[in-house]
């Protein structure tokens, strides 16, 4: 087998792979949520997180003040892979390709180039609804 032939065949599934990175996460997220989480079930330990329609949702801290809470999209905004919560670095990480986001949704370290779409937040007693 020539070289530029060996080449082009072991090359083909890295770029096709490669095409498909960042394409599906380009475009702003436009979707609309509206959800109740049950704070008395629920997130109930710092550092836990729940995923529900396209938004995940963390505690942060003690203690049921709108504060201790953050929820953005779930997707990464570079490939839509779905990112985690890192509690130690107080982070979200995307494990994919290796983008990281800090707590406020920005962007700490690409490829991603977007922040994370926040979500609002509203508590009622033990409540906690997300919408936007």
């Amino acid at each position: 087998m020539k070289r530029r032939k060996f080449l082009v065949q072991a090359a083909t599934p890295f770029l096709v792979f490669c095409a498909s990175c960042g394409k599906s996460g380009d475009t702003p997220r436009k979707d609309t949520v509206d959800f109740m989480i049950d704070l008395n079930n629920d997130l109930l330990a710092i550092g836990s997180s729940i995923v529900r329609s396209g938004v995940i949702v963390v505690r942060r801290n003690t203690g049921n003040l709108i504060g201790s809470f953050i929820a953005f999209q779930v997707e990464c905004t570079h490939a839509a892979n779905p990112i985690v919560w890192n509690q130690a670095q107080q982070q979200f990480n995307c494990n994919l390709h290796g983008s990281i986001f800090s707590s406020t949704g920005a962007v700490v370290n690409g490829p991603a180039n977007r922040s994370l779409q926040p979500y609002n937040l509203q508590l009622n007693g033990t409540q906690l609804r997300i919408s936007g």
